[in-house]
Formats: C-alpha cells, structure tokens, sequence
C-alpha cells in the first residue's frame, strides 16, 4: 500500500496538472488494497486492521501522516477501460522449486481525463506456455501496451 501511495502521489506532483500516465510492475494483484487505493482513490475500510500500514509510535518517524488513506486523484487502469477487465496474467514465474505464480502485476494506469482506445490483446492462462521466461517471451513478465487519447492541454 505504501508504495503504490508513494508511486501514485510523486508521479501526480512530477506532473504538475497535465495527463499523467504511470506504468510497470507493481506488485499488485486486481482487487487489492493498493490496486484500489489507485483506482478509487481511497483505501477501503479496515475495521480489523489487516492490512493498514502500523507507524512506529516513537521516535523521528513518528509523526509521520497517513498519506496513503487518500490520493490527490483516482487513476483508470488502460486494460480495465479497454477490455472492461483486467488480464488474467500479466507474470507467469517460477523460482527453483517453489510454486508456479501466474496472475496480474503490471498495469497502465492514466489520470481519469485520458481515454483508453484499446490495450493489447494478452493471452488466457489456459492458453499460455511457461513459465516465462521462455525462447518467446524474454521476461517473466508479458509485455503490455496500450492506445491512449490525451486530450490537448496546451494554453494559446
């Protein structure tokens, strides 16, 4: 959570108000907490407390606030808009002998006024062969990209 709030916040500063568009391996799987931090905008309620980040209580740290609980603005993911889901897998890897991991963890996600036209047309687990990295697939991740209209923002 506190890194896709960190990622999400710095990348709207570096943008100053134009479209922005943030992309890569975040680590997040569709659904989660930091997925719907970005996408919504705002963490969902956590009455147990699972997954709220703890602060420490004492010390130079401790006065720090809780900036993850909000954005300054919600972000689209170009798949969702696109397709009207996420992909079924965007890593396919295996580690050694440890079990095979197959789901969603990239993402291009644009500021609300930029409009997905269409993303890339990824494979269904069941039609995939892996794990990656194979001879056609250089990484453990598959390549995703999207058309974006970004609307003009230039002042005469």
């Amino acid at each position: 959570i506190l890194h896709a709030a960190m990622a999400a916040i710095r990348a709207t500063q570096l943008a100053g108000g134009l479209p922005l568009i943030l992309a890569g391996d975040f680590n997040l799987q569709p659904g989660s907490e930091g997925y719907r931090l970005i996408t919504e905008g705002t963490l969902p309620v956590d009455p147990e407390g699972t997954f709220t980040p703890v602060l420490p209580r004492k010390g130079r740290n401790s006065k720090i606030e809780k900036f993850w609980e909000a954005l300054p603005s919600r972000m689209k993911s170009a798949y969702q808009e696109a397709h009207g889901t996420e992909p079924e897998f965007t890593n396919y890897a295996q580690v050694l002998n440890s079990p095979v991991f197959i789901d969603t963890l990239d993402y291009i996600f644009t500021s609300p006024e930029i409009m997905a036209i269409d993303a890339r047309p990824l494979p269904k687990k069941d039609d995939a062969t892996g794990p990656y990295p194979t001879k056609d697939e250089p990484s453990d991740h598959a390549l995703i990209a999207a058309t974006l209209r970004i609307p003009h923002t230039l002042e005469s």
